[in-house]
């Protein structure tokens, strides 16, 4: 499994190892049973759902097929429409244009997507999310080549939407491990 191990495999590892901590480390005792159970219930969900993407070119023959198979949850009919099919099919033989393509850089969008939501995680973690969140929405969508003034009005409903949040929920996302406004 090692030598042909790709991205995707890696991210549910990891899926699989933050999953895992969820239901091993007892970080959770501390709260009231009602409160630790979301979590460890979460976990538990994340463990078994990785698990089986994991292995599931391992598994039994009809586990294989339910783990291996694409679902489509938009299509009710279980037909599809020759026209839809034909511009579906020329939808994704356009493959969408990045700054990568621009500037000669050869990197994947899913490696970029990977990287910069690590990079988000990270610094949200460290400086907080509110001065953050905005940031990654607006790179994220420059990285797909939207025009600077859809990124910068996206990013600005970002912002709103922590504001919100923050209002609603009463989460100190103006504040990180080393942005504490909070006092000493």
């Amino acid at each position: 499994m090692i030598g042909n191990t790709d991205s995707e495999d890696m991210l549910v590892f990891m899926m699989l190892m933050v999953g895992s901590i969820f239901l091993l480390i007892p970080w959770v005792e501390n709260y009231a049973t009602e409160a630790a159970l979301f979590p460890q219930l979460m976990g538990g969900i994340v463990v078994v759902g990785s698990a089986l993407i994991l292995l599931g070119d391992r598994l039994p023959g009809p586990l294989e097929m339910l783990v291996n198979t694409d679902v489509n949850i938009t299509d009710s009919s279980g037909e599809y429409d020759k026209e839809a099919n034909a511009s579906e099919e020329i939808r994704n033989a356009s493959e969408k244009q990045t700054l990568a393509d621009e500037f000669g850089v050869s990197i994947s969008s899913k490696a970029f997507t990977i990287l910069l939501t690590s990079a988000f995680i990270l610094s949200g973690y460290v400086v907080g999310l509110l001065f953050v969140a905005p940031l990654f929405v607006v790179l994220y969508t420059l990285w797909f080549k939207q025009s600077l003034r859809i990124a910068l009005l996206v990013g600005v409903i970002s912002l709103l939407f922590v504001f919100l949040f923050m209002e609603l929920a009463n989460i100190p996302f103006d504040q990180g491990e080393i942005l504490n406004r909070g006092g000493i």
